[in-house]
C-alpha cells in the first residue's frame, strides 16, 4: 500500500514555529549534510582534524562560536599512523570523545547500516566527517547525475534523520572555471544541487600558503573567508564578502525597526501587526516583517537589538531588546570579527580515540 502524501497547508506553514537553525559552527556549519572541495593534497585532511578538534572541546573555530559535541572522522584515505602524525603536528591534547576511523563500508554495502549503529552508541555526536566521497561511492548507476545525486541524497537523509552535521570531503575539476569556483567541482550538478552547504578551498597556485574558502547554502549567506596553512592548522586571516548587511541591502521595514528601538530605548513586546502600526515604512504585510526578522536578525544584533519569536497560544509575539555593546564593537555597533580574541587553548585531558568502524 502505497502511503498517504503528508502535505501542508501553507498559511500552517507560514504560522508554524520550526525553531531556529542549529549550528556545529554559528554561520558557517549548520546541521545537515556538506560538501567540501579542493584540489588533492591541499590540506582539506588539516581542515578537518582543525574543525573537529575546536568542535569536540567547545571552542571558537575562526573566532565563530561552536556547539560542543562528540566528533566522529572518517579518514578513509589515511592510516592511523599517519593521522596519528598530524594530531601530534597541532595539538598536544584533545578528547576522547573525538574518534577517528580509517575503514568504513561503501554507499548500499553497509556504509549506512554501520554509521546508525554508531549513532546508536554514541548519540550525542553532531559532527561526522566523511573523508572522501569517492571511497565510499557504490557506483552502480549508469547516468552520472543520477549517480552523484543518489549517492549525496543516502547520506543526506542520514544527516537529517540523525540531526548532524555530516561533512564530505571532494575533489575538484581538473579543468579550472575562473568566473565560478563552485563550476569546479568534480562531477555533475547532482552534488552540489543534493547538499544543504558547499565549501570549495582554493589558491591561485598550489605552492600558495593562502587561500580562499568560499561557501554557499540553503542556510548560510554566501561568504569567503581568507586562510592561511601554517604549521598544519588553518589560521582565519580575513572575511572577505560583506557580512554586515549594509544598510541600503537591508529591507526598509528592518531598518525602521532598529530606528524604532533605538528612540525608544526600553524592551517591546507584541505581534508584528503591531510592530507595523508603530513603524513608518509602508505597505509591508506582518507575514513579511516577521520572515524579515528571521533574516537579518545579525543586522538588528548589530544595531544593538535583539530579536526574539515566541509562539503564545494562537498568536506569535515578537520581542525586541536592547543589547549592552562590549569594547570590540565599533562606532556603529557593530562587531570587528578581525579583533576579537581567540583562546588558543583546548582545555581537556586525553589523547583522541582511534578505532576502526565495524565491517
Amino acid at each position: 500500500m502505497v502511503d498517504k502524501l503528508d502535505a501542508r497547508g501553507a498559511q500552517w506553514l507560514m504560522e508554524h514555529d520550526f525553531g531556529e537553525t542549529e549550528w556545529v559552527v554559528e554561520g558557517l556549519l549548520p546541521l545537515g549534510l556538506s560538501m567540501i572541495v579542493s584540489p588533492p593534497k591541499f590540506g582539506k585532511s588539516f581542515l578537518m582534524l582543525n574543525l573537529g578538534l575546536h568542535v569536540v572541546a567547545g571552542e571558537p573555530f575562526w573566532e565563530l562560536p561552536t556547539t560542543k559535541s562528540p566528533v566522529l572522522y572518517l579518514a578513509l584515505e589515511d592510516t592511523f599512523k599517519r593521522v596519528g602524525n598530524r594530531l601530534e603536528l597541532i595539538t598536544e591534547q584533545t578528547d576522547n570523545d573525538f574518534e577517528i576511523a580509517v575503514r568504513s563500508s561503501n554507499i548500499g554495502g553497509g556504509l549506512i547500516e554501520q554509521l546508525e549503529g554508531y549513532m546508536a552508541e554514541h548519540p550525542l555526536t553532531r559532527l561526522v566527517m566523511l573523508d572522501t566521497l569517492q571511497i565510499v561511492r557504490n557506483g552502480i548507476y549508469d547516468n552520472a547525475y543520477s549517480a552523484d545525486y543518489s549517492d549525496l541524497r543516502v547520506l543526506k537523509e542520514f544527516a537529517d534523520g540523525h540531526s548532524v552535521a555530516l561533512m564530505v570531503v571532494h575533489h575538484t575539476r581538473k579543468a579550472r572555471d575562473p568566473d565560478d569556483v563552485f563550476a569546479n567541482i568534480s562531477g555533475t550538478n547532482g552534488l552540489m544541487g543534493a547538499c544543504d552547504t558547499v565549501f570549495v578551498l582554493d589558491k591561485d597556485r598550489r605552492s600558495d600558503r593562502y587561500a580562499t574558502l568560499s561557501v554557499t547554502g540553503r542556510d548560510v549567506e554566501f561568504q569567503e573567508l581568507r586562510l592561511l596553512f601554517r604549521d598544519g592548522e588553518w589560521e582565519f586571516v580575513e572575511r572577505l564578502s560583506d557580512e554586515d548587511f549594509d544598510d541600503p541591502e537591508v529591507p526598509g521595514c528592518i531598518q525602521a525597526v532598529a530606528d524604532f528601538m533605538e528612540r525608544r530605548q526600553e524592551s517591546w513586546t507584541g505581534t508584528a501587526s503591531e510592530l507595523l502600526g508603530l513603524l513608518d515604512c509602508g505597505a509591508v504585510r506582518s507575514s513579511v516583517l516577521g520572515r524579515h526578522l528571521g533574516t537579518y536578525r545579525e543586522y538588528l544584533t548589530g544595531r544593538g537589538i535583539k530579536c526574539v519569536r515566541e509562539r503564545t497560544g494562537a498568536a506569535r509575539t515578537i520581542r525586541l531588546e536592547l543589547l549592552e555593546h562590549d569594547a570590540n564593537d565599533g562606532p556603529d555597533g557593530k562587531s570587528d570579527i578581525s579583533t576579537m580574541p581567540s583562546d588558543d587553548g583546548w582545555g581537556c585531558v586525553n589523547k583522541p580515540v582511534i578505532a576502526a568502524l565495524p565491517s
